[in-house]
């Protein structure tokens, strides 16, 4: 298996657990609202409903060039790249993902679990909207430099308050870890949409609810990173919280509906897969005490339908 990229200085579990401290300490209220991606629309392809009318980019393309025709054989990967940012802003934002080696991360740790039938794009760029998506057509996914630049004020919101007086380098840690865990977590969820499409994946009902639960799958293959799994929980809820407070919307988030429910069932088939492991989960911030049983139970029977659908394409 391969060593996932996701450091920043080195110190990303260190990091990590402060950044978790020092958002924790701050963010009952925020937490209270939680993580919620169900609503349709998210797999549409493109900023505003716009598909994949745009001609790819450079970068794009080259990746496609080199990519193998789709093979039952599953030998694609996800393909990381960045496109210069056009405003201040974004290329700013596009300096912290290439530091932080945040697509990176995410594109090792699905391309370690997951076979796809030909290479699939993973583009970070300006796209003049603030949004994240799966392209049916076009067979990519891209997040887009506005979104994180958006939601970076979120975690900066809850991390200042709870920060010792003048610890600078605690605050960069939490509200690094909250950006780097808010974009891994988007990209789990668009490569479910992606999964879903390049493989025929059956859907019974909602597609956004499918697909939290093949992402639940997906987080819980095999247990040697539930720190990045963890971090992703932890960043999500504080996103939606600050969403359902109307503090940050985006583009993203306005076709996503945000609330408890997906949250808890997402944090629920976590923590079910392996409750001593995902014990730091339980507790008021984010899965009390009270909504962890039957988590196993309902982990085992996402698992069953989900496993068996992701079998094939497994590593």
């Amino acid at each position: 298996m391969r060593t996932r990229a996701r450091t920043w200085n080195g110190t990303w579990s260190g990091a990590t657990a402060r950044a978790r401290a020092v958002r924790r300490a701050a963010g009952a209220a925020v937490l209270a609202a939680a993580l919620g991606l169900a609503s349709a629309g998210c797999s549409s392809g493109g900023p505003e409903g716009t598909g994949s009318g745009a001609e790819p980019s450079a970068a794009v393309a080259a990746a496609r060039a080199t990519s193998p025709a789709a093979s039952p054989a599953g030998k694609g990967e996800l393909v990381v790249s960045y496109t210069e940012g056009l405003t201040a802003a974004d290329r700013e934002t596009e300096a912290f993902l290439r530091k932080n080696k945040t697509l990176e991360g995410f594109a090792d740790y699905a391309n370690s679990r997951v076979a796809l039938p030909y290479d699939v794009p993973v583009e970070a760029k300006s796209c003049g909207t603030t949004d994240a998506y799966w392209d049916p057509t076009a067979r990519t996914i891209t997040y887009c430099y506005e979104f994180l630049g958006r939601m970076a004020p979120v975690y900066e919101k809850s991390a200042a308050p709870s920060a010792t007086p003048g610890a600078t380098r605690e605050t960069q840690d939490a509200v690094a870890a909250g950006l780097i865990g808010l974009t891994h977590g988007v990209l789990v969820h668009e490569l479910g949409h992606g999964l879903i499409a390049m493989y025929g994946l059956p859907v019974d009902g909602d597609e956004e609810t499918a697909v939290n639960q093949l992402s639940a799958v997906l987080l819980t293959t095999d247990d040697d990173d539930k720190d990045f799994v963890v971090g992703i929980i932890d960043a999500w809820g504080e996103m939606a919280g600050q969403g359902v407070r109307s503090t940050a919307r985006t583009a993203f988030a306005e076709d996503h509906a945000v609330g408890t429910a997906q949250f808890y069932a997402l944090a629920c088939w976590v923590y079910g897969s392996d409750p001593d492991g995902y014990q730091d989960l339980v507790g008021p911030d984010l899965l009390p005490e009270k909504r962890t049983k039957g988590c196993e139970k309902a982990y085992t029977k996402v698992a069953n339908t989900w496993g068996k659908a992701l079998q094939p394409y497994l590593k």
